[in-house]
């Protein structure tokens, strides 16, 4: 985790596009194409407003000549002493693609993109010891059959970016915001009035998708490391990449799921725990715990008020090179002490065993809690009569 507590000027882009509040959608598509980027700036005399992104495009239609200050979000901000723990979380937690970094003055200084983020934890190695299936998220996928239109409402409905064109169990394409964008911009630029404009568009989005998606697609396996889907994102400059098993799609890889990654770290850092016995876990099955306890250990701290928590790791050597790992976990809480041991040979779903048997009390704590404080009510309402 220590590489991610480096100050954000470590990784910032100091290049970045920007447009003012009264500049159109026409302009930020050209630009957007031009300089292959999904995501603009904002800007009022130097300082950041708001950002408009290629889905944001998406989302608006058709038309041209619409100004950006109607469709662009605020933006969330940085400042120069962040470390990029904090970038991975403002941009998982506002789900945007780009966060601007500001001095005192609110002038901004550059832009931590997710890119910066995976490039980053591809220079460090960070990612080497994870494989793709430790990060992959399930596929949107659609037919050659299905309208471009349906196909943009799936990109807009899941939150994603491309959506996998399949046939036969077998991928034949990737329709993404890029490619649609394209054919609508391509009518905008050939039609003079509104009215043309949607029509032609709607002719548009009525054509299968098969005759929009991209070729050629560049695939990952469910076991390839992650970093190999983060070199072919980086190197050619995508969104996601499919994971495939056994020919299958199975999943996809995108910029998103691991910078999610990286910003699950921060959670383990905030909780009140102590480790004791960390020492026997390699650095890179840590990482994985953080990411795949997060959820868990946050939604316990959420419900029972976590006050202190204490983890204590022991092992021992068994059947040559194996080793059995025990995990006693005790919490303190608003609700009370809670304790659970669970013992196995792979430390990270031991780890997840214990929390989940932990999580358990707690639930059936508060479901008590709860069935008494509702008996309670209506005798009270009972003695009212």
């Amino acid at each position: 985790m220590e590489y991610f507590l480096e100050e954000v000027s470590k990784i910032m882009s100091k290049d970045f596009c920007e447009l003012k509040p009264t500049d159109t959608v026409g302009k930020a598509l050209h630009i957007m194409r031009d300089c292959d980027i999904s995501v603009i700036l904002v800007m009022h005399k130097r300082k950041a407003r708001r950002l408009v992104s290629s889905r944001h495009l998406l989302r608006a239609g058709v038309f041209p000549n619409t100004r950006l200050i109607s469709i662009a979000k605020p933006a969330p901000y940085l400042v120069p002493d962040d470390i990029i723990l904090d970038a991975a979380q403002a941009l998982v937690s506002y789900k945007v693609e780009a966060v601007p970094v500001i001095d005192s003055n609110n002038v901004v200084l550059g832009l931590v993109t997710r890119r910066d983020i995976i490039k980053y934890a591809l220079e460090i190695g960070w990612l080497q010891p994870f494989n793709v299936k430790d990060a992959m998220l399930k596929p949107v996928i659609a037919s050659p059959s299905d309208s471009a239109s349906k196909v943009r409402r799936l990109i807009m409905n899941h939150a994603t970016r491309q959506v996998f064109i399949v046939e036969d169990d077998r991928l034949i394409g990737v329709v993404g915001i890029e490619d649609i964008l394209e054919k609508i911009y391509s009518i905008t630029v050939n039609r003079s009035t509104t009215g043309e404009i949607i029509g032609e568009t709607e002719k548009i989005l009525s054509h299968p998708a098969k005759f929009i998606m991209s070729r050629p697609i560049f695939t990952v396996n469910v076991e390839d490391k992650l970093s190999k889907a983060a070199e072919i994102m980086l190197k050619l400059g995508v969104f996601s990449t499919p994971v495939l098993e056994e020919n299958s799609v199975v999943g996809t890889i995108t910029r998103y799921s691991i910078v999610r990654m990286v910003a699950a770290l921060a959670i383990m850092k905030s909780l009140p725990l102590s480790f004791k016995g960390l020492g026997k876990i390699p650095q890179h099955l840590l990482d994985l715990a953080n990411i795949g306890i997060s959820k868990t250990l946050e939604r316990i701290a959420r419900t029972t008020k976590l006050w202190e928590g204490r983890v204590i790791i022991k092992w021992q050597n068994t059947e040559g090179e194996r080793t059995l790992y025990i995990f006693e976990i005790s919490i303190v809480t608003a609700k009370g002490i809670f304790t659970a041991s669970k013992s196995g040979w792979e430390p990270i779903q031991v780890f997840i065993n214990a929390l989940k048997a932990l999580e358990r009390q707690c639930e059936k704590t508060l479901t008590k809690k709860r069935k008494a404080e509702r008996k309670k009510r209506r005798m009270d309402l009972f003695s009212q009569l």
